[in-house]
């Protein structure tokens, strides 16, 4: 049974019955009268911030909620937060304050009450001493730095090492990816780096940074170092002032360097962020969990390039490599498991199913959330939110963020941050809620929630996130305006009341339940009826269109859904959007839902489909219920195809199915964790395509079709690719990484599906995707191996004794999305003339795998795929003869005897299975 901690009986069934707990407890006061409270409250404030270190810097700062909580008529009480810095660690305690009226218009702060404290934020800081030694030799998942006699100074967090600057003489370092290490295409993707930024990465380090957890720490500098000398935990006297001067006892050379730059970076001198000086609370952290095992490592050639690798133990994949190559920062490099996982034998689908790193410790069952959307300013939204959590691990603190609009300069967001969180309450009870910069907090309990409880967090708001692009256009974060919901949450029960002001329609998740207006403020009440994915809200002036009268989409229950396109004025004017488009669209989007309900065999998941443009895009993107649709989409395909040309105006021709796509592939059928969301983008795409050649008819279907897959096959083929489809997330994906994402999971990925479609033929593919939908929606969130054991069960078939049995894919998927080989075929062939006047053809197919691009293709040596290569053979009056081979080897021969003499032989027609183009009677 789930518990709910601390239980407080009356605020549980408060909260259960949807009445708001902290309502129940307090009466709010008016407008005129929070403002003359407020006066006191930022006198108090004013206070704090006059208040300044012996090295001159503010070290004190207060914050007050929202809610005025009425005693009497003469009496209100507020919750006020005071945070108070010092070198080295951060402190906040929370009060009640009660405000007592002394005259008219006047009040004064008569008592204050704390109610808790919280002292367990700290930053790092370097320590007064260095230390010699005489050798070191590190060497851990593929990572060796070696080096003479040398320097380090320590870093110290919340009294313990955390870290160590390192110079030394002579010193070198080699990386290589570990042998065992999967994905196999590791070793090639390293070998073109290295060649690559060969200028980049082969250097001997200048220095090093270490660090890492108070637990690895010391290991490190035990088994890493010789001749280190006993060392003590350095003690920072918070007493002294906060920037370190000069250098510390003992350290020379580019060490002393070293130091003086730190000093430097945290005074903000020069070209630097004036970190200290313009906010004195940033960079506090908590300290790292008990069971979280850390190891950065920096080599630094010099300030503009550097590697950075990384053991983990809360990622996913525990070992990371980075890269900033002359300034520009490369991402990661390459990223895998580490040696313990790796020995430890764990089952791969257990490995799919690890959780992102910030998707550990809960899981969201219910939102419910209130929204004004521009009333109190046109780029603020202001909300209180309330969540049901499911904690899978113990939780001490609960971290917050949220995007911000970026609206001046870096010291303007510090001192007046866009997102002000004024209120967190756990079960009822408010937490104390301190921010460590302009757009993220966090919020220590006061006592551990044990894993398997069930907890009530509600969040009270205001964010500077709403960008008016035009009077009738705003747009808000898709992603982002929601503190604690992540991109892969599926919300179970979502509930939404939005206030905008009355001249703008809201457009919101699930069906519109009421809607009222009073005052010049428009409410409306939204409610989903499925789980919901990337929750999201819009308003505008609006254009409204809908699909032709005679159009209905119907769902099992009878219930028809509506669909509306929406198109603000300014927009509708800018681009020229008549109606006649905008019923096309929503025409589209009928089409596509009948058509994926028809395919699936499931409804559309929710009970009304809205259609939004946004304002000077091309793309679209698919929220829950909501479809956003670039301007480009409503304007007529000769527009479209003169600026973009026909690529651009196919893509016209489905994006709206695409992206209806998503309420199937993304909303009804979640991924676990952002490395297997590759699959969101490949069945949305594949399947548009499958709409485009059934909308189209018997006529132009099939060859709308099939210039879809000559498309992806381009893209893929003049595309660099360094990633497998499975890994666009993780990895180095070439040396153009947007690019190559988008040739990855909406080209490669679907041509994978078009494969599967070759091989087995179109009447049992068509057979196959209700089921696969279906054993996929019942899971609800999948990962990779959910897909093609789905896949395996639903393309297999029945045995002569009529036993169900599954069809091996697992050569498949490793091949297409876990791999980045793409053969290449050489067709080697003679024909001559047989005693019965027939034709024989023979020969040899070869076959390479290689990766990259059509223009610069790496071999990868000894290695082969699997496909069903289809041979033609033409002759006069357009007969045909084909045949089918399997290809898996470095050659395969072949034979085919035809009654007409052949014109041509051709292999891979239609280009059946992905590869480049067949070089014929020669080698590659």
């Amino acid at each position: 049974m789930k518990r709910i901690f601390p239980v407080l009986g009356l605020m549980v069934v408060l909260a259960l019955l949807g009445v708001s707990t902290a309502a129940a407890q307090c009466e709010v006061a008016d407008e005129d009268l929070r403002y003359l409270l407020k006066v006191e409250l930022d006198k108090r404030i004013e206070t704090l911030l006059d208040h300044k270190t012996p090295g001159g810097f503010q070290d004190r700062h207060g914050s007050y909620g929202r809610k005025f909580c009425k005693v009497d008529d003469t009496t209100y009480t507020v919750t006020f937060t005071e945070r108070t810095a010092t070198a080295t660690q951060l402190k906040a305690d929370r009060y009640t304050l009660t405000l007592k009226q002394t005259g008219p218009r006047k009040w004064e702060i008569a008592d204050e009450k704390l109610e808790h404290s919280f002292d367990g934020l700290y930053r790092y800081y370097p320590a007064p001493k260095s230390y010699a030694f005489e050798a070191m030799n590190f060497d851990r998942e593929g990572m060796k730095i070696t080096g003479g006699n040398g320097q380090l100074y320590f870093t110290v967090f919340g009294g313990e090492i955390n870290g160590f600057v390192v110079v030394a003489d002579n010193m070198k370092y080699d990386y290589s990816v570990p042998e065992d290490v999967t994905p196999r295409y590791f070793k090639e993707v390293e070998e073109v780096m290295h060649t690559r930024f060969k200028a980049q990465m082969d250097f001997d380090p200048a220095w090093v940074e270490f660090e890492c957890d108070p637990r690895t720490c010391p290991q490190v500098l035990d088994t890493v170092f010789t001749g280190l000398p006993d060392y003590t935990v350095p003690v920072i006297d918070d007493s002294a002032p906060w920037v370190p001067h000069g250098t510390a006892a003992g350290i020379s050379g580019l060490l002393a360097k070293r130091y003086e730059r730190f000093g430097q970076d945290y005074l903000g001198k020069e070209d630097y962020k004036k970190r200290l000086h313009d906010n004195p609370f940033t960079n506090f952290e908590v300290r790292p969990k008990e069971d979280r095992e850390m190891l950065e490592v920096a080599l630094f050639s010099n300030e503009a390039n550097f590697l950075y690798f990384r053991i983990d133990s809360y990622e996913a994949e525990e070992v990371a490599l980075y890269g900033l190559f002359q300034n520009v920062y490369q991402g990661v490099l390459l990223n895998y498991h580490g040696k313990k996982t790796r020995d430890a034998g764990i089952d791969p689908y257990e490995l799919e199913n690890r959780p992102d790193s910030d998707a550990r410790e809960y899981e969201i069952e219910s939102a419910h959330v209130e929204v004004d959307l521009a009333l109190e300013d046109p780029e603020v939204l202001v909300a209180r939110a309330t969540f049901r959590m499911n904690v899978k691990r113990d939780m001490t603190e609960l971290n917050y963020g949220l995007i911000t609009q970026t609206r001046g300069t870096d010291m303007e967001e510090r001192r007046n941050p866009a997102l002000r969180m004024y209120y967190i309450a756990l079960n009822g009870e408010e937490q104390t809620v301190i921010p460590t910069s302009p757009f993220q907090g966090v919020v220590p309990f006061p006592e551990p929630v044990p894993a398997g409880s069930t907890i009530e967090v509600t969040a009270e708001y205001s964010n500077r996130s709403i960008r008016k692009f035009t009077p009738s256009y705003s747009n808000l974060p898709r992603q982002g305006w929601l503190p604690f919901v992540r991109f892969t949450d599926q919300i179970a029960d979502y509930q939404m009341t939005v206030r905008t002001p009355s001249e703008y329609k809201t457009l919101g998740v699930g069906e519109l339940l009421e809607t009222s207006t009073a005052d010049g403020v428009t409410t409306t009440h939204w409610r989903a009826d499925q789980p919901v994915s990337f929750p999201t809200v819009i308003f505008g002036k609006y254009f409204e269109g809908k699909p032709n009268e005679e159009i209905h989409v119907i769902k099992k229950d009878g219930h028809e859904v509506p669909v509306t396109v929406h198109v603000d004025e300014v927009s509708k004017m800018n681009w020229d959007i008549r109606g006649k488009k905008m019923t096309a669209v929503a025409n589209q989007a009928a089409s596509a839902l009948d058509f994926y309900r028809s395919m699936s065999d499931y409804d559309y998941p929710y009970r009304t489909l809205n259609l939004v443009n946004d304002a000077g895009s091309f793309a679209g993107q698919a929220p829950a219920s909501i479809v956003y649709l670039g301007g480009g989409v409503f304007r007529g395909e000769g527009i479209v195809g003169m600026i973009g040309g026909s690529d651009l105006s196919m893509f016209n021709k489905t994006v709206v199915a695409h992206e209806i796509g998503h309420q199937w592939w993304g909303s009804l059928i979640g991924n676990v964790n952002n490395r297997n969301y590759w699959y969101s983008e490949t069945l949305a795409e594949y399947f548009s395509a499958l709409w485009i050649e059934t909308v189209y008819g018997d006529k132009e279907g099939p060859e709308l079709y099939q210039k879809k897959v000559e498309e992806w096959r381009k893209s893929v083929l003049d595309t660099e690719l360094m990633a497998s489809v499975k890994r666009s997330a993780s990895d180095y994906m070439g040396e153009f990484p947007g690019p190559a994402r988008q040739a990855l999971i909406y080209n490669k990925g679907p041509l994978a599906f078009h494969m599967l479609r070759t091989i087995f033929g179109d009447k049992k593919f068509a057979a196959f995707i209700a089921p696969f939908v279906k054993d996929l929606a019942e899971k609800q969130q999948i990962v990779t191996l959910d897909i093609q054991r789905a896949a395996e069960k639903h393309l297999g078939g029945v045995d002569a004794e009529g036993n169900p049995y599954n069809v091996d894919l697992g050569w498949f998927f490793d091949q297409w999305i876990l791999d980045i080989g793409i053969p290449e075929y050489s067709l080697n062939y003679t024909t001559r003339q047989n005693e019965d006047g027939k034709w024989l053809i023979e020969g040899v197919v070869k076959q390479r795998v290689v990766y990259g691009n059509r223009i610069n293709k790496y071999e990868m040596p000894g290695v082969m795929y699997r496909a069903v290569v289809p041979i033609t053979v033409l002759g006069k009056k357009d007969q045909k003869w084909s045949k089918k081979l399997v290809v898996e080897s470095a050659e395969t021969p072949f034979r085919l005897l035809v009654p007409q003499r052949p014109l041509e032989v051709v292999l891979n027609e239609g280009h059946a299975t992905l590869a480049h183009d067949v070089v014929v009677n020669q080698d590659f």
